[in-house]
């Protein structure tokens, strides 16, 4: 049996990229005689009903043009501990034509309630970017793709369980965005994202939704020097907005950063009780933090690390994942 999330193990789930390898878990997915290079893994997924992980992110060819890849996995680490083992049931890269032979990165990789792959991301031909989302069957046949009338990336993909999908971005000129689109693809709302702040890039960077219809994002703004951290509340039927929050440190507790440390949200998670947890980074070199919070956005605790000092040499460090 697979090792699972709520395992002793469960730091093995970090992932990484050695150049041809993607590691630190599936260390043994060794590409290097692929005529690809580098190998950027994004996201991996525990599908509970089959006990199989699914990976996703994109790659480079020698040209270093991007190429989208999502791979299904199983992992026996029990059979013989000392070498654990995986498998490969299916894999698919790219499978988009893009103008003057571009690029396609596939930025997050979820299942939705059906166990079929859901993918944001974004196309690039050297004129700019291009959204992209798509969705494969559980065998990784692409059932359909689509895009939006924002010229830009999509950073993240969620689903309700009514298999409605929604994303968030950003565009080419700094705006974020959010959109929802049915089961079968067709765009239903799309929210612009406007702060009102003028010239400053609103990144979101995360979506989250449960079953009650709440849809929530994160992400940063810099409307101010430093960057602040951003969460927005919209409404699932119309996308409206019904609640903003930026979020600052004015100081730390050892005094290190001084005034107004930069805050940035990189994950969130929305349960069924609409309690929002979003975690990030604040400071430079970047620590982590970690919030829960009501429905209407105010902070019920946060906690954040105080000392980098003996984590990475003191190097930053980014969640990817809550």
């Amino acid at each position: 049996m697979p090792v699972g999330f709520s395992s002793a193990a469960r730091n093995l789930f970090l992932l990484g990229s050695t150049g041809s390898v993607a590691s630190n878990f599936f260390k043994q997915v060794d590409e290097s005689s692929n005529s690809l290079g580098t190998w950027i893994p994004k996201s991996i997924i525990y599908n509970d009903s089959d006990e199989k992980y699914i990976l996703g992110g994109w790659n480079k060819d020698s040209n270093t043009k991007d190429h989208g890849w999502i791979s299904k996995r199983d992992y026996d680490a029990e059979t013989d501990p000392a070498n654990p083992t995986t498998t490969e049931e299916w894999s698919v890269g790219s499978q988009y034509t893009v103008p003057n032979g571009g690029s396609v990165r596939f930025n997050s990789v979820k299942l939705d309630s059906n166990g079929k792959v859901i993918v944001a991301g974004e196309f690039n031909s050297g004129t700019g970017n291009i959204p992209l989302v798509a969705r494969y069957s559980t065998t990784g046949v692409l059932d359909w793709q689509a895009t939006s009338n924002h010229a830009g990336r999509v950073n993240d993909i969620t689903s309700d369980d009514n298999n409605n999908y929604y994303v968030c971005g950003t565009d080419d000129l700094g705006e974020a965005f959010i959109e929802k689109y049915d089961t079968d693809g067709n765009p239903i709302w799309g929210k612009a994202i406007s702060t009102g702040s003028g010239n400053a890039d609103t990144i979101l960077e995360s979506i989250g939704v449960n079953d009650r219809g709440h849809v929530v994002a994160g992400g940063t703004l810099d409307a101010t020097n430093p960057h602040r951290g951003y969460l927005i509340k919209v409404d699932t039927d119309s996308g409206e907005v019904l609640w903003d929050k930026t979020f600052y440190r004015s100081y730390d507790a050892d005094g290190t950063f001084g005034y107004n440390a930069p805050v940035r949200i990189w994950e969130l998670y929305v349960d069924s009780r609409d309690q929002i947890y979003v975690t990030g980074t604040y400071g430079s070199p970047e620590r982590q933090w970690i919030a829960k919070l009501t429905p209407e956005g105010n902070i019920i605790w946060q906690k954040g690390t105080t000392n980098t000092t003996n984590v990475m040499d003191g190097i930053g460090i980014t969640p990817m994942g809550i």
